[in-house]
């Protein structure tokens, strides 16, 4: 499950084997921490349901969550931020936000970041604001 939220956490898509790795194993060597990550997908396909690989991909050296195949609100609140969709952005942060971003689980550094933005963006809706982004602002991941 960690890998999964790392994931997400890092935006669900083309995430680097190498970061998984740094991240989740940094005390492996590099083939330790790639076969650590192959045997977690392996898992995690398992416990999701994804032995044809269609809803967590691992290829070329990066790990993405098909979002066609798999619903994240987190994933999908930043998407509607990012796309200006002022109304399926409301919806999303009002009805399902439920709270910090994996508040129940053991906090982790990497965490942190994604908790922070996710609640600024409920915060943004809760005053009625459309999603607008600066030069300088991160899209949420």
């Amino acid at each position: 499950l960690a890998l999964l939220q790392f994931v997400i956490a890092s935006g669900g898509r083309d995430v680097s084997e190498n970061r998984i790795a740094d991240t989740l194993w940094p005390d492996a060597d590099g083939d330790e921490a790639r076969q650590r990550l192959k045997l977690s997908v392996h898992r995690l396909r398992q416990l999701i349901s994804d032995d044809d690989g269609r809803c967590l991909q691992y290829a070329g050296g990066k790990v993405t969550l098909n979002c066609e195949r798999v619903w994240v609100d987190a994933l999908c609140l930043a998407q509607a931020w990012e796309q200006r969709d002022t109304a399926r952005f409301r919806q999303l942060a009002l009805k399902g936000y439920t709270g910090d971003f994996l508040e129940h689980e053991p906090e982790e550094s990497w965490m942190l970041p994604v908790r922070t933005r996710l609640r600024k963006l409920h915060e943004h809706a809760l005053r009625g604001e459309a999603p607008v982004k600066s030069d300088t602002e991160k899209t949420p991941h």
